[in-house]
């Protein structure tokens, strides 16, 4: 290392352990992750709102109303590796930019001011709900998601389709463009695994479903009044275990999940109904 790097970095670091560094790459990679705002967000948007899951959406709830302590609320099973966050955001971004390119060269092409694709925008589902849907084919009325997944999830997702959270966001998007003025006739899912190939690109898509996204508020409007008949807040917590849960294989990713449930705040999920 020269002089001069050694001043500007204020010491010599050459000696630093391998395990060292690689604990201060990691923390800064999720500090990062943990600082982006999207991370901080605390509204409650379609990719939260379509749980099937009422306990799940009432603790959402309650934790996006008020202002609570680091940590209040945030449940046994919070920490998750940021890399697939990381991934997914970086992915979203590239895919934005090339639709906008794709736009531009469709008009370059026919002189049509109209574009093929609608990239990133945000949309209101209802008053006090919003979010943003990754993109609007505008020939088919399709409204469409990315998802990045690993190897065994993409795997299952193009077996079986998408969960049940995946598919109400999909149809929630649709209705948020509907309140736009536009057609949708179609609501889609593009998995794209983050260790495969485009050739294994899949495409799920299904017709708009209306009463599908009433159906899904409505779940909304009973946690609601859940929250409102038994006073539930985050420091009257005791009510949240008198709402129904709606266990499934993704329990073990809810934040508020646990193998031994100790408090209101904390659900056996599959466990607590066997």
């Amino acid at each position: 290392m020269t002089e001069a790097a050694d001043n500007m970095l204020g010491a010599d670091i050459a000696g630093l352990p391998d395990l060292e560094l690689l604990a201060e790459l990691q923390d800064l990679i999720v500090r990062a992750e943990k600082e982006r705002p999207r991370s901080l967000q605390r509204a409650l948007g379609p990719s939260g709102v379509a749980h099937e899951c009422q306990r799940r959406l009432a603790y959402m709830t309650v934790r996006s109303r008020i202002e609570v302590p680091e940590g209040y609320l945030a449940g046994p099973n919070t920490y998750n590796d940021p890399l697939a966050a990381i991934f997914g955001t970086a992915m979203h971004t590239w895919m934005e930019e090339a639709v906008r390119k794709a736009n531009e060269r469709h008009k370059q092409e026919t002189g049509s001011d109209v574009p093929i694709w609608i990239p990133e925008a945000k949309v209101t589902v209802r008053e006090g709900l919003t979010g943003s849907c990754d993109l609007y084919h505008v020939p088919s009325g399709s409204v469409l998601d990315w998802k990045f997944p690993g190897t065994t999830r993409y795997a299952h997702y193009k077996k079986h389709g998408p969960s049940n959270t995946y598919r109400g966001q999909a149809h929630l998007y649709g209705r948020g463009y509907r309140n736009f003025g536009l057609p949708v006739n179609h609501v889609g899912i593009v998995f794209i695994s983050r260790t495969g190939t485009l050739r294994q690109m899949h495409l799920w898509r299904e017709p708009y479903d209306d009463g599908y996204v009433d159906d899904i508020l409505a779940r909304l409007d009973r946690v609601e009044e859940h929250i409102e008949e038994l006073s539930i807040s985050p420091f009257n917590p005791a009510g949240f275990k008198q709402i129904p849960i709606a266990p499934d294989d993704d329990c073990d990713f809810c934040p508020w999940h646990s193998v031994n449930p100790q408090n209101a705040f904390q659900c056996g999920g599959k466990e607590e109904v066997r």
